[in-house]
């Protein structure tokens, strides 16, 4: 994975999202936040293929969103 920037990785994510190869999707952007833990668009995509997946939330876990759910 050196010398490659993690947009590589996220708009190879984007072709199999468009694909509907969502698994692949996944494991892509997650090669991009490995090389960048804060690549906004790797983050953005990650969270709606996991809800897609069924295995995420649909917005990222709060406190603030914990205790007005409770």
């Amino acid at each position: 994975m050196r010398g490659v920037h993690p947009d590589a990785y996220y708009r190879q994510a984007e072709v199999f999202y468009q694909m509907a190869d969502f698994e692949r999707s996944r494991w892509t952007c997650l090669d991009a936040l490995r090389l960048d833990p804060d690549h906004p668009p790797a983050k953005a995509l990650l969270t709606e293929i996991e809800f897609i997946l069924g295995i995420g939330k649909a917005t990222p876990a709060t406190e603030e969103y914990d205790r007005y759910m409770r």
